[in-house]
């Protein structure tokens, strides 16, 4: 398995087991077959398996469900595992896992990035510890490190004024061209 071979699968729904399908074999109650599926590289069902887990408090086995897919360091994988961490409340965990994503400058991941920082701002406010609200815990950087990366790209920014521009007949193919229009955003290009 590789990053490239799982991006083409996911976004062509060509040679896997679509998520629809995942969807109804679970409501079936063909729960072994996806995790069977799983194991041998199917995505959509590796995904629905871990949600699963996750679910059911068997939060470790979750995790491990990913990590094969995490290990190719394709960013949808790693996207999972941080919102699996994020919803258990391990927000730092999740920001440990985006941060190589964001600063390599995967949009996805820095918009992913960015919103997990801000959780985690809002959450040490919440205690009372604002000063450090946007510290990462696990690096010596601060929010004097975190956020001139959101300020460089702002793809937050970037994507309220593009969609303030989207048609509503056409939106997809409007937002396109509204973002290859950014000076920063130089791989979306309109069909």
């Amino acid at each position: 398995m590789d990053a490239a071979d799982l991006d083409c699968r996911t976004r062509t729904l060509t040679g896997c087991i679509p998520p629809l399908l995942v969807s109804r074999l679970l409501e079936l109650g063909h729960e072994r077959e996806v995790e069977f599926q799983a194991g041998r590289g199917e995505w959509f069902c590796a995904l629905e398996w871990a949600r699963l887990l996750g679910h059911r408090g068997r939060r470790e086995e979750a995790l491990e469900v990913l990590a094969p897919y995490i290990a190719t360091n394709w960013w949808p994988a790693a996207r999972a595992r941080a919102e699996l961490l994020e919803g258990w409340g391990r927000v730092e965990e999740a920001i440990a896992l985006s941060r190589p994503y964001a600063e390599a400058g995967d949009r996805l991941a820095l918009v992913f990035f960015a919103h997990a920082v801000d959780l985690l701002a809002t959450i040490r406010e919440r205690q009372g510890r604002p000063k450090s609200s946007t510290e990462h815990p696990n690096t010596r950087s601060s929010a004097a490190h975190v956020r001139p990366i959101g300020r460089r790209l702002d793809p937050l920014s970037r994507l309220r004024t593009a969609l303030a521009d989207v048609s509503p007949g056409r939106p997809v193919i409007s937002l396109s061209a509204s973002l290859s229009r950014s000076a920063n955003c130089s791989c979306v290009r309109p069909s």
